[in-house]
């Protein structure tokens, strides 16, 4: 999230780091199984449209998903869990 910040992107931080966890799952699940992963879960957990998914967030999941390739599937995860985990605490302290 810290490298989005840099993008200086107008697209809500909460939202992003979503579909930041969504890519990190289907990176996993990619380099796992070699399963591909249907757009439309990601579109369902930002609320949007096909239309509005085209216009506003393909760039910013390619953008993500540019990044992820590298690191190793394997580890993407646990590191997936580890997120939501501490998404979930976070909401629960404020």
């Amino acid at each position: 999230m810290s490298e989005f910040d840099k993008w200086e992107e107008p697209h809500p931080r909460d939202k992003v780091s979503q579909l930041a966890l969504f890519c990190i799952s289907a990176s996993a699940l990619r380099d796992v199984n070699g399963r591909s992963i249907d757009l439309g879960h990601a579109r369902k957990i930002l609320g949007c449209d096909k239309k509005r998914w085209d216009r506003e967030w393909v760039k910013i999941r390619k953008r993500l998903q540019r990044r992820l390739d590298p690191l190793p599937g394997r580890a993407l995860g646990p590191v997936s869990e580890l997120v939501q985990e501490y998404r979930s605490r976070l909401k629960k302290a404020c």
